[in-house]
């Protein structure tokens, strides 16, 4: 159990900037592309 609460811990720390920076690419993309609005 002990184990698991440190692997959320970890997926937090990392996953939220990892899908603060993927937004942010994909913002960044979608400037450039004329898709942007099927995302």
């Amino acid at each position: 159990m002990e184990v698991e609460s440190k692997v959320q811990e970890i997926i937090n720390k990392v996953a939220l900037p990892l899908i603060g920076w993927v937004r942010l690419a994909v913002g960044y993309m979608g400037a450039k592309e004329p898709y942007r609005q099927t995302l």
